[in-house]
């Protein structure tokens, strides 16, 4: 069987604002044992790569195109024997607390806002623009950089609608399936991260499990951030019991938060959610690179 994998996520903020920079912080991860990297590509408004779609959108130029983070990754990952996926954090929201951003105040007038949830503005997964936009940034991502190694794109737990916002859980499997045929037609490989199967659900109409039964994706990686093991055991345990044969054959990795709000997550505790998830023959991706780096830069070379 595959070896288990060892990945974390970069965020567009931590240790990647140069190539330079790029190649230290792949560098180090791969020091560490990280053998995969879910690089951000899509954040607060900006694309983090060339697209053709966005410069269609806003124009040549605008400030919603951002630096080429994901060609400076593939580049630094080439020597590196890491693996890069491409991974698009905003999802189906637009803007963090307000609708500054050169992106959302432009959708916001077309009408593809539904409103606000959790500091968040989120895009209406059930307006064709809105589908063709997120289906054509992510076709862009992959047809740009399969050939400098790109592996595959990546949607987390900002891809999805807010109950509250009158959406609902059809609205999410319509655009799950457009998205899943685009990448597919495409040759890429689908990777998720979505929310806890209770959380997706009632709050953002995403039955991932449901999804997985249907090879919607190719794989899964629920964020099962919890500050103690013991949370986390059963966090693990109803997920597991919880799902599909098939989703579970996809549940490849555990989303293991090391920080983020609050405290971090102790070493010993962080230890033993990838040691449970091991037992299972589930890797780990670690919440977030800075954790791996230096909040712990002496343990993950043993652990994994």
């Amino acid at each position: 069987p595959p070896p288990l994998p060892q990945a974390a996520w970069l965020p567009v903020t931590y240790n990647c604002s140069t190539p330079s920079s790029v190649q230290a912080t792949l560098t180090n991860l791969a020091n560490h044992g990280v053998q995969r990297v879910y690089v951000d590509v899509w954040n607060q408004g900006t694309v983090y790569f060339n697209s053709s779609t966005m410069a269609s959108l806003l124009g040549q130029g605008s400030a919603a195109q951002g630096r080429d983070l994901l060609r400076w990754t593939l580049e630094a990952a080439a020597g590196l024997d890491m693996e890069v996926i491409a991974w698009f954090e905003y999802g189906l929201t637009c803007s963090y607390q307000d609708l500054s951003n050169v992106f959302a105040a432009a959708v916001n007038k077309k009408g593809w806002v539904l409103g606000l949830h959790n500091s968040f503005y989120w895009m209406d997964p059930a307006n064709p623009e809105v589908e063709a936009f997120l289906n054509g940034i992510i076709h862009d991502a992959i047809v740009g950089y399969s050939e400098l190694g790109l592996k595959g794109v990546q949607l987390d737990d900002h891809f999805g609608t807010p109950v509250e916002s009158g959406r609902t859980q059809a609205s999410m499997n319509t655009l799950m399936l457009s998205i899943h045929n685009n990448v597919q037609a495409a040759g890429s490989f689908f990777s998720l991260s979505p929310n806890t199967l209770n959380v997706s659900n009632d709050t953002y109409n995403v039955d991932w499990n449901s999804w997985g039964s249907n090879k919607w994706y190719d794989e899964v990686i629920p964020q099962l951030y919890c500050l103690d093991y013991n949370t986390f055991a059963s966090v693990f345990d109803d997920t597991w019991t919880s799902i599909s044969s098939v989703t579970r054959s996809l549940f490849i990795a555990s989303g293991v938060r090391i920080d983020g709000t609050g405290a971090p997550t102790p070493y010993d505790d962080v230890n033993k959610m990838i040691q449970l998830s091991k037992s299972f023959d589930v890797g780990t991706s670690i919440w977030y690179s800075h954790g791996i780096l230096e909040i712990y830069p002496t343990e993950f070379g043993i652990v994994w």
